[in-house]
């Protein structure tokens, strides 16, 4: 198995940047703070699941079994960054496994929490999907 490993650091803002404080508060009011441990599993590949999450403090990585020669791809998260965003959107199974490396703390926002936001604070949710949007965008390139 070929192993490949890159840093999604730089190329991803944090999905926090053009909120104030105020509205990232209001955003953790509607989600839910989850601590893990080192190696737990956050997400798994192929299950079905409404959320996405904000990585708040730590790092996670996101384990892809790219099919092709065996290839797998590990891609390092790090704070202020969005991830399970794609199974989010398009409403299908998660697509790879992502543990938490060292502590970690998530904001897990599900589309129910998503669909509140939105209702009451229009300009968040518009935020939230133009940043989804970007995370994808880039992690495709």
């Amino acid at each position: 198995m070929i192993n490949e490993i890159n840093d999604l650091a730089s190329e991803i803002e944090s999905i926090y940047n053009g909120l104030s404080d105020a509205d990232v508060n209001t955003l953790r009011e509607f989600g839910q703070m989850i601590t893990f441990r080192d190696g737990e599993v956050i997400i798994r590949k192929g299950e079905h699941d409404d959320a996405v999450y904000i990585l708040e403090t730590g790092k996670v990585q996101a384990v892809i079994d790219t099919g092709l020669f065996s290839k797998r791809l590990h891609l390092n998260i790090f704070e202020g960054s969005v991830f399970g965003e794609m199974a989010f959107i398009d409403r299908r199974p998660r697509t790879a496994t992502v543990l938490s490396k060292g502590n970690t703390t998530v904001l897990k926002l599900s589309r129910s929490n998503i669909d509140r936001i939105y209702s009451s604070y229009p300009q968040i949710a518009q935020h939230l999907v133009m940043s989804f949007g970007r995370v994808l965008s880039e992690r495709r390139r």
